[in-house]
């Protein structure tokens, strides 16, 4: 079951790709806001199984018919994000979309980032999708379909990562190490519509220009 998770950050209908709305209309798709995530699941037009969060970003408290509500206080160590995805972990995830979860704060952007760290610990494929670009974390093997052209830059995400081979760029690496703290991935370039990143030890935060 693939979770969708509406986050508060910045939203356009662009941001929802086809795989999405052909799952949406298949009813195969976990929806969760958290908090004033529910924005932009309502001017997409969708109605989130459930809600999660303490409010503090809502005018008033939402009230949808059909929709299960989670409340929390705003005191917690945990952010509206996280809660959200913890839940669909716990309702049987396989893997997660994020929307919303870029622009605004940028602490609460840099949060949402690590959000894809809290689905790689227990083993959900995660990517956010929002301002023209996708962001995945990319630990082992992974396959982008992508365009020739785009722009992908690529960053050591906890530390260093080592063995690190890229295929299908314009820049290729082989059993490459790719230090923390560096700008080495910066701006490379997808030649075929096909190419692979593979990551022996370490992660590596994978962000795609998509239009």
């Amino acid at each position: 079951m693939q979770a969708v998770i509406f986050l508060g950050g910045d939203f356009a209908f662009t941001d929802v790709d086809r795989e999405l709305h052909v799952a949406k209309e298949a009813g195969e798709l976990l929806v969760i806001a958290a908090d004033r995530g529910l924005r932009a699941a309502e001017l997409l037009g969708w109605e989130p199984q459930f809600w999660v969060g303490d409010g503090d970003s809502l005018d008033e408290w939402p009230t949808r018919a059909g929709m299960r509500y989670i409340r929390y206080p705003v005191d917690k160590d945990k952010s509206d994000g996280e809660l959200a995805i913890r839940l669909a972990i716990g309702l049987g995830a396989d893997s997660v979309t994020f929307l919303g979860a870029l622009g605004g704060r940028l602490d609460h952007e840099l949060a949402n980032l690590q959000l894809l760290a809290v689905a790689a610990e227990y083993g959900l494929p995660g990517r956010i999708l929002g301002s023209g670009q996708e962001v995945t974390l990319v630990s082992g093997h992974r396959v982008l379909a992508g365009r020739v052209g785009q722009i992908v830059s690529l960053f050591a995400l906890g530390g260093e990562a080592s063995g690190v081979t890229l295929r299908g760029f314009r820049y290729s690496l082989t059993n490459a190490r790719l230090p923390a703290h560096s700008s080495l991935g910066l701006s490379n370039v997808l030649v075929s519509n096909t190419a692979s990143v593979q990551v022996d030890r370490g992660r590596v935060l994978v962000v795609r220009q998509v239009i």
